[in-house]
């Protein structure tokens, strides 16, 4: 690939490789080294961030405007990514309005994958998506602030899984009646949660592991007698073994 060349520069931190022509990159994270913080793709033929791009867990900042990327699962790994703050992605099939392939949500979409992976509380902990490009002195410059405004905030709110389940604290007081006591049955159990779709997290913090108990098989000495003429011997052994004595 086109990395290849990079993999004995371990402290890399900045890569620029616009414009040139490259389709894919298998393995980037394998060359690219693990403290790389920008990465320009812009306007080369990736369809992709699938096997590579997608575990570079120190960037930053990633230009991937200007490529062949039509369909948003292609770039949803890249939610993973805890350090990225930039995603250029204007001028794609998928982002570029009057295309056939163009998705009007797909800013809401892609938001809604990143508040999902970092369960972000508010706008400002999802990375900037700048996706308007326009004209300067020095050429194609990108504008645009790409910041979540009020409403696709309650859209990524409401698109996400995460405002499901209450929270911890909230689920723990509902079962509080108004004096402070917890509420409990005639049989002396805790109320049983509400019908609602319940993270792993809080199903490990309410519910107790239950283990399977240790079953242990109890044996008896089987008593067996050996007859021998007019004279029995006792004899105590399982059912495969035999004491013989002779007399």
């Amino acid at each position: 690939t086109a990395l290849k060349a990079l993999r004995h520069l371990p402290r890399l931190e900045h890569v620029d490789l616009r414009y040139n022509s490259i389709q894919s990159l298998p393995r980037a994270h394998l060359y690219l080294g693990g403290q790389l913080k920008t990465l320009k793709l812009s306007y080369n033929q990736i369809k992709s961030t699938r096997g590579g791009l997608d575990r570079c867990f120190a960037l930053q900042e990633l230009w991937l405007d200007g490529n062949c990327i039509d369909e948003l699962h292609q770039v949803s790994g890249l939610a993973r990514l805890p350090e990225l703050q930039i995603l250029r992605l204007y001028n794609n099939p998928v982002t570029s309005l009057g295309n056939p392939r163009y998705d009007p949500g797909w800013k809401i979409q892609i938001w809604t994958w990143f508040q999902e992976e970092r369960r972000a509380i508010t706008p400002l902990e999802l990375p900037i998506l700048v996706d308007v490009a326009g004209t300067g002195n020095g050429g194609l410059v990108a504008i645009g602030t790409g910041v979540a405004t009020e409403r696709e905030w309650k859209e990524i709110q409401e698109g996400s899984f995460s405002n499901v389940v209450r929270p911890l604290e909230s689920t723990m007081t509902s079962s509080l009646d108004q004096s402070g006591t917890q509420n409990v049955n005639t049989r002396g159990e805790l109320p049983k949660l509400p019908d609602m779709v319940v993270h792993s997290e809080l199903s490990e913090a309410l519910l107790p592991s239950v283990r399977n108990k240790r079953v242990t098989k109890k044996t008896k000495t089987r008593r067996a007698k050996i007859l021998n003429g007019s004279t029995s011997i006792p004899c105590y052994g399982n059912k495969n073994k035999t004491r013989r004595r002779r007399l």
